[in-house]
């Protein structure tokens, strides 16, 4: 997914994309992007995860509701939780889910529905999302639910994601 837009001096600050990539936001495959940094702004935040991590106001960079979806599931959160009330080992799981997802989208090419500039698509399949509608989680059996959320749609167990 790309943007090209021509914007003066006097623009962009308005620009979504200007503020989203060039602010001190961090970027989760940036050496700063720490667990430290992360989870200090994590217990700042008193908002749901959807609006912490996906965004104009998210803490990281570059995330959209199709990786969200699989963060928090390899997290086993709750997509509505807030969070400033995670545990320090729910920010270590999402930490770590966080950054797992990005590499492994990273290294796989992007997501299996896309394809690059030269025309390789990418072999990324995610864990969860629309992907597995009408279908049970692949950890404990359960039906995938559909929750509509945050100007999307959320796929989640709520077995596995408290």
């Amino acid at each position: 997914m790309g943007i090209i837009q021509a914007r003066g001096d006097n623009e962009l600050e308005q620009s979504y994309v200007y503020h989203r990539d060039f602010s001190a936001t961090a970027s989760p495959i940036d050496g700063e992007f720490t667990f430290e940094r992360f989870s200090k702004e994590l217990v700042d935040r008193n908002v749901n995860l959807k609006t912490v991590l996906v965004g104009k106001d998210a803490i990281v960079v570059g995330l959209g509701n199709s990786a969200f979806q699989d963060i928090i599931y390899r997290a086993g959160l709750y997509p509505k939780r807030k969070a400033s009330e995670l545990t320090d080992a729910e920010q270590h799981a999402l930490f770590g889910a966080l950054q797992f997802v990005v590499q492994q989208r990273i290294r796989l090419g992007g997501k299996d529905q896309f394809v690059d500039l030269y025309g390789k698509q990418g072999s990324y399949v995610p864990t969860m999302g629309p992907n597995m509608k009408d279908k049970i989680c692949t950890s404990c059996g359960s039906d995938i639910e559909k929750l509509s959320f945050g100007g999307g749609q959320v796929y989640l167990c709520l077995r596995c994601q408290k």
